[in-house]
């Protein structure tokens, strides 16, 4: 009976023992997947902002954009005339015209 006895203190010890170490294997992996969110959330951002550096170094190059005091008012020209060239490439767009030299000439 004693053998029986100790036998199931034994298990229960054990059982306890691992009850403790998954607990602490489950806290890591709480911890890990908080890490991992993060570390994809810093990078979303990260590549975000990439992203918009890369369109405005893009519209600078183009000419749309200045990048100094000097260039600004050029810049802001560009983006006047961009927006008047988008604005008459819809109209053309809404006409649908298919002889645009002709709707051009009857103006």
């Amino acid at each position: 009976m004693t053998n029986i006895s100790t036998n199931e203190s034994k298990l229960e010890a054990e059982v306890d023992r691992l009850t403790k170490k998954l607990s602490i294997t489950e806290d890591k992996l709480s911890d890990a997947r908080e890490w991992l969110d993060e570390r994809y959330k810093a990078t979303s951002e990260a590549d975000e902002r990439a992203e918009k550096a890369e369109a405005e170094l893009e519209r600078i190059y183009a000419g749309m954009q200045g990048s100094c005091y000097c260039c600004e008012p050029v810049g802001i020209m560009n983006q006047k005339l961009e927006a008047e060239v988008e604005r008459l490439r819809n109209e053309v767009e809404k006409l649908k015209c298919s002889d645009v030299a002709t709707y051009l000439k009857d103006r």
